[in-house]
């Protein structure tokens, strides 16, 4: 019975994606640099498992290609070719055209000629100026197309039969004790692969265990029983060998160990890594080897017991997604349990809330470990961009020092895909309208290197994301200028900065005098904010004539679920959520201070804050009962902090958040909703766009009762 591959393509294909990824960032990372060998191995072990990987599925095309990219790192790898920029500037195009093979082939399609006639004549022209004494180490499986080389300086010897013992090595090599683990052949690898690519560096003696091989009947064919023990008959370096298996380490056990130490001197009996510890003699060791050798081999890994792994799976977001959503209507029902569970009587009501009590605890441990599944360190989107702005750099003729910042601040999955193109288009605007031309820079007195930041970071329970450069800053009189010419701006208006910003993310709106490729046409930050708000965040602008621009994108850290603190405002129920709340305190009237302009402040300790009736602003009546004893809920927002008068807290719950632009229109201070544990829809409130709205409201003068409460109808 012969194993169906295709069932395995999928983990090939995500693997090959990794792995182009991790070239570009690398070569990305090289220019202009010195590279230290183990990103060259990096890129070597990369390309090499492609090679691999897309024989055994029998994608030859793609196996010829990135087989000439792994003979050009392999030079670079053995000081035969330097790793200059013409080089990187060749393999970024050959990982281009890799990247769009592999695309195609996963679309089930075979690559066209688009782009790829290019890279591959790049890179056999490169291979064809390679030094002629480099033939005797060139791979044995020469590209078809190419002719083979002359002389061959050492054929391997022909392998061992499987079943013969393992004989000594001589001094001067190595003996190499393989053992796959039972899942290596389902991962799509293959063991002649490794071989022939051992066999490559001088004579091979490969001898199979069959000790773990089960009864016929017991067989799978799917997994590996075998293990082997290869003497290599040529010193390539321990790091050369490791190198060959770095596409399974983790699905094998591999000891290298030096022929020298397998060899006792003459005289001495061999020391024989299959005997057990009892058979061994660490004396005799070390007197063929040096002490720390003695110590690193002494020790049977094979005898030791083997390592708790950290095994990983790979499961569709799909799922991923639908268990989320499960676990959010399981707290759904717990919180509409949890409100029967309080008007139940008697001790059948005590046992039932304890029981309820524990359901809580284990419904958020659930919800914890569901949420981390779906969390991923941010760089995952970052690592992306390098080679954005190394193109742009290119293109542009503006060199620029990228700097990457908070790689490790987590995200959920979901929002690091939707924001890919916001944060491409402020990168791209970045580079084109904010890093001036190195000559502008001299005359301006700046380094003749632009610099652009991109940072993340966790404040307040939200992801901040800044995107800063020291370019030239944005010309706010241009805009406001053309923001007059298109009749956006007809009266006294105040020019600040929220007010330029809601300029420039007007579609239509550009200062550029010319369009290009890159801009020009007034169409991109309209959609950035759009897609910004659409994820629940805020686009912030801070600029400066001559020291540069920086976007702010304030994002919720996730979009499932989150801790929530119950209001009452009138007879409507809403939502803060528990991680903006800073504090709770009632409202002492004293303290109370109505400022020209209608704007409320309450002191509280030594600072002012500003308050925002809530009944008025949502228009809500507040209940005459709470007049009284009124509360203020104290909220961080993104300039300080603000007050917000309720009527009454009503405690705390987690809350599944729905969306509401699907169905609705944007509902200004509701960043979504919820189902509430009675059924109702209760809106969970933004309460920094609380604050800008009830500022506009009372310097437009719009509500003269925005200071005090509203009266009922008699």
């Amino acid at each position: 019975m012969s194993l169906d591959l295709r069932q395995f393509q999928g983990l090939f294909f995500e693997e090959s994606f990794e792995a182009i990824d991790t070239m570009e960032s690398i070569l990305v990372a090289a220019a202009g640099r010195i590279v230290d060998m183990d990103a060259i191995n990096a890129l070597f072990r990369a390309a090499h498992s492609m090679k691999g990987g897309s024989a055994t599925f029998g994608f030859k095309g793609l196996t010829e290609f990135t087989h000439r990219m792994e003979t050009l790192l392999d030079q670079v790898r053995h000081g035969q070719r330097p790793l200059d920029t013409d080089l990187i500037a060749i393999l970024l195009k050959a990982v281009d055209a890799a990247r769009t093979m592999l695309r195609a082939l996963h679309a089930g399609d075979q690559p066209g000629p688009e782009g790829l006639a290019d890279a591959d004549l790049a890179l056999r022209g490169l291979l064809e100026q390679a030094d002629p004494t480099a033939a005797a180490t060139a791979p044995t499986d020469t590209a078809p197309g190419r002719p083979a080389p002359a002389t061959v300086a050492a054929q391997p010897a022909p392998a061992a039969a499987p079943d013969s013992p393992p004989t000594t090595p001589p001094a001067a090599g190595w003996r190499i004790r393989f053992r796959p683990h039972r899942d290596l052949l389902t991962k799509g690898n293959d063991v002649v692969l490794m071989v022939r690519e051992l066999a490559r560096f001088g004579p091979l003696r490969v001898h199979a265990e069959l000790d773990q091989l089960p009864t016929l009947t017991d067989l799978v064919v799917e997994e590996c029983h075998l293990s082997w023990i290869l003497d290599l008959d040529a010193d390539p370096g321990e790091n050369d060998l490791r190198e060959v298996f770095a596409w399974v380490a983790d699905a094998c056990d591999l000891d290298l160990i030096p022929s020298a130490v397998v060899a006792a001197p003459t005289g001495e009996p061999v020391v024989d890594r299959s005997a057990g510890p009892a058979d061994r003699d660490p004396e005799r060791i070390s007197a063929a080897d040096s002490t720390a050798d003695a110590a690193q081999y002494a020790a049977d890994p094979v005898q030791q017991p083997a390592a708790v792994r950290d095994g990983s799976i790979r499961v569709s977001t799909g799922k991923i997604d639908a268990l989320v959503d499960l676990v959010g209507e399981l707290v759904i029902t717990q919180s509409m349990l949890l409100r029967l569970a309080a008007g139940a009587a008697g001790p059948t009501g005590e046992s039932l809330r304890q029981g309820m009590a524990q359901l809580e605890r284990n419904t958020r441990d659930l919800q914890e470990h569901v949420l981390a599944i779906r969390m991923l360190p941010i760089g995952f989107l970052f690592n992306r961009f390098p080679r954005l702005v190394h193109d742009l750099a290119q293109t542009l003729g503006k060199p620029v020092d990228f700097r990457i910042e908070g790689e490790q601040t987590e995200l959920d999955k979901r929002l690091t895909e939707l924001l890919a193109d916001p944060l491409t288009h402020l990168l791209r605007n970045a580079m084109d309208h904010g890093i001036e031309p190195p000559q502008v820079r001299a005359a301006r007195g700046k380094p003749p290197i632009g610099t652009l930041r991109l940072a993340a970071s966790h404040r307040g329970g939200s992801v901040f994301i800044e995107i800063g450069d020291d370019g030239a800053g944005i010309d706010e009189s241009a805009v406001f200028a053309r923001g007059r010419a298109l009749g956006l701006i007809t009266g006294p208006e105040s020019q600040d900065v929220e007010h330029l910003l809601r300029l420039l993310c007007h579609p239509g709106l550009s200062t550029a005098g010319t369009v290009t490729d890159l801009s020009g046409r007034g169409v991109g930050l309209d959609v950035v904010e759009r897609n910004i708000r659409s994820l629940g965040g805020r686009l912030e602008l801070a600029t400066a004539a001559g020291q540069g621009t920086r976007f702010t994108i304030r994002i919720p850290l996730t979009l499932a679920i989150l801790d929530g603190q119950l209001i009452r405002v009138g007879a409507q129920v809403y939502i803060l959520p528990l991680v903006s709340i800073v504090e709770t305190v009632q409202l002492d009237p004293t303290r109370l201070r109505l400022l020209p302009g209608g704007l409320e402040v309450y002191r509280v300790r030594d600072h002012h804050l500003p308050v925002v009736r809530l009944a008025s602003l949502l228009g809500q009546c507040p209940d005459d009962a709470a007049q009284g004893r009124p509360l203020l809920v104290i909220c961080e927002v993104d300039d300080g902090d603000v007050a917000l008068l309720v009527d009454e807290l009503l405690g705390q719950q987690q809350i599944v958040i729905k969306g509401l632009e699907g169905n609705f229109r944007k509902v200004p201070g509701v960043s979504a909703a919820t189902v509430l544990g009675d059924g109702r829809v209760g809106l969970i409130l933004d309460s920094t766009e609380l604050k800008r709205l009830a500022g506009a409201r009372i310097g437009a003068g719009a509500d003269a009762g925005a200071h005090r409460y509203c009266r009922k109808s008699p």
